[in-house]
């Protein structure tokens, strides 16, 4: 029997983006079930022994394999003056391998064929993730922060909430915007995520949401029927947010402010003495490396300090210093330095390059990406560059 080797690791991709979007869910139910979390190490272990037998499909974006091959060379090299502790060294690496791994089969291997099958099935886990949060919110009475969907409901999850709610409104206003979706499909989408994160209060959303269309708006090409659907999408987006804010009013009135003043928002984010999203590398500047320029700029080492920071930003900046925040900006940036120089642009290409900007923010508003579960599906959408959304006749 020979098997398909492209096709098996289409389907191990697609087995791993299900298993990361609902295991949160599984383990709250029962922690019993805790070995899951083990499955997506063991399937991408013999996706790698499938690579060494499959001929590589599509060509990657060199740019960007090269920057994140930077990162974790530089995350590695910091071993020789890290702390030493193997268990939180090995945590931070898994993750990384994880993810990037992810990045290069999705690069290499994904189908547009395949591409279709788990996006379509992550919009219908967006729909289930908005009326479980409802019902974690309404009914079962769980504080904001433990409404997630199926991102579980006994941990905070508002950053896998947020990234994966605006990809998936990113990628519904790329597909409008270029014909591939219906304007009543990407309305949806972006109507479910936007009542998700309402139901689970996450406000940050709404703000990268609104910075992505921005961006959408400024770098796609112009026409007469581009201007259309711009105002279209303007609209509908609007109105998307409009019912957020009505569910956030009843919900959530006491928290509004946040959302429409800047002192308010300074507030709010200083109601603790960490690092918050506003003073992250001045906090870690002076109490972690204690003014010194040498340190700030190398850092404590991989596996020392991640666990004291909530926020990617500080995770990377404690631990790889101004080096490993510098190399990881690029990583983020480098598709859509790609992205500016093709001459012929994609929809797909234009929504990792969108993405990847967003992340740069996401890294000092949630704890992402190189944490479970939500890791490996943002590298799923950033590696998705080289694949066609496609008509039913064409896949």
């Amino acid at each position: 029997m020979v098997i398909d080797g492209r096709k098996t690791i289409n389907i191990i991709l697609f087995v791993i983006i299900l298993l990361n979007a609902v295991q949160e869910f599984l383990y709250s139910v029962n922690n019993a079930v805790a070995p899951l979390f083990y499955v997506t190490d063991i399937l991408l272990i013999i996706a790698f022994f499938l690579m060494l037998m499959t001929p590589k499909g599509n060509e990657v974006n060199k740019l960007q394999v090269k920057a994140w091959v930077l990162f974790l060379g530089y995350a590695i090299f910091t071993f020789i003056w890290c702390s030493k502790n193997y268990y939180d060294i090995l945590f931070r690496l898994r993750y990384f391998i994880q993810c990037l791994f992810v990045l290069w089969l999705t690069q290499h291997y994904l189908t547009d064929k395949w591409l279709k099958v788990i996006v379509n099935t992550l919009c219908g886990i967006q729909l289930i993730n908005m009326l479980l949060a409802a019902y974690q919110n309404q009914v079962m009475g769980l504080f904001a922060d433990y409404c997630n969907g199926l991102f579980g409901y006994i941990g905070f999850g508002s950053s896998s909430v947020g990234v994966f709610s605006v990809a998936l409104s990113v990628l519904a206003v790329i597909y409008y915007l270029y014909g591939n979706w219906s304007p009543w499909r990407s309305i949806f989408i972006v109507g479910i995520s936007a009542a998700y994160c309402a139901f689970a209060e996450v406000k940050a959303y709404y703000v990268v949401l609104l910075a992505g269309v921005v961006l959408v708006f400024i770098l796609q090409k112009r026409s007469n029927s581009s201007v259309a659907k711009n105002l279209i999408t303007i609209i509908a987006v609007g109105l998307m947010f409009y019912l957020a804010y009505v569910i956030l009013s009843i919900i959530f009135p006491n928290n509004l402010a946040a959302l429409f003043s800047v002192n308010d928002y300074i507030r709010y984010d200083s109601r603790s003495t960490y690092a918050g999203r506003l003073n992250t590398i001045p906090f870690i500047f002076s109490n972690e490396f204690m003014g010194n320029y040498v340190k700030s700029f190398v850092g404590s080492g991989i596996g020392t300090s991640a666990s004291n920071y909530i926020y990617e930003l500080g995770k990377t900046f404690s631990e790889l210093g101004f080096i490993g925040l510098g190399l990881l900006v690029f990583a983020f940036i480098s598709p859509f330095i790609t992205y500016m120089t093709e001459k012929k642009k994609t929809a797909e290409q234009f929504f990792v390059a969108t993405l990847s900007i967003l992340m740069i923010v996401g890294i000092d508003i949630w704890n992402v990406p190189f944490v479970r579960s939500i890791g490996v599906i943002i590298f799923f959408f950033l590696g998705i560059a080289n694949v066609r959304w496609r008509s039913e006749e064409d896949v």
